[in-house]
């Protein structure tokens, strides 16, 4: 709702076939995604864009009761009726990934190069550690705004030659959720 003019303006209008009908339990929002239940879905909404995503389709009404909760990666909630005895279940929906993390890597002469495609929905914390035999060495930590579509990013570190093979592991992380991606990828930069 507009709060100077008064005026609603629905996000999504259900149809009653394969988006449900008769939202009920309330709206959780992470990192700027809506999710909900009807009775028959677990659903997301993209609030800027307005389009709606199934998430999760029951075979047959669940009556969802009460708002869903994320611990994790998941969304929990409860039903009134299903399961066994028909007297409610508690159920779990993994959320999808939110978010995109690949990287390349190539090595000439002393310098590691590192092609990242990086993409987020939401504002997030980017750490990328190189890890050569028993060593473990931050190389960054960045803070990484929200970046829709994902985008390629250009990053070098000096490595010695003739280290072998190394790696490099790299995360997103938010605040909220965690980490919410990341890459692993080798490299032989020769013999030891």
């Amino acid at each position: 709702m507009n709060p100077s003019s008064g005026v609603v303006t629905p996000l999504h209008e259900f149809t009653g076939g394969s988006d449900g009908s008769n939202p009920s339990a309330g709206m959780l929002s992470v990192a700027g995604t809506l999710y909900g239940t009807t009775g028959l879905t677990v659903f997301e909404i993209d609030p800027s864009t307005t389009a709606e995503t199934v998430l999760y389709e029951f075979s047959s009404p669940i009556d969802p009761i009460s708002p869903l909760i994320k611990v994790g990666g998941a969304l929990y909630s409860t039903t009134q009726i299903g399961g066994t005895y028909d007297d409610g279940t508690v159920y779990e929906v993994a959320l999808p990934e939110s978010c995109t993390l690949t990287d390349t890597l190539t090595y000439s002469s002393g310098t590691l190069t590192m092609n990242f495609e990086i993409g987020t929905p939401t504002a997030a914390t980017w750490n990328a550690w190189l890890v050569s035999g028993s060593t473990f060495e931050s190389i960054f930590s960045l803070s990484q705004p929200k970046t829709e579509p994902p985008a390629d990013v250009t990053q070098t570190q000096a490595v010695p030659a003739d280290s072998g093979t190394v790696g490099i592991l790299s995360t997103l992380s938010t605040a909220t959720g965690g980490i919410t991606c990341s890459s692993w990828e080798t490299v032989n930069t020769g013999n030891p």
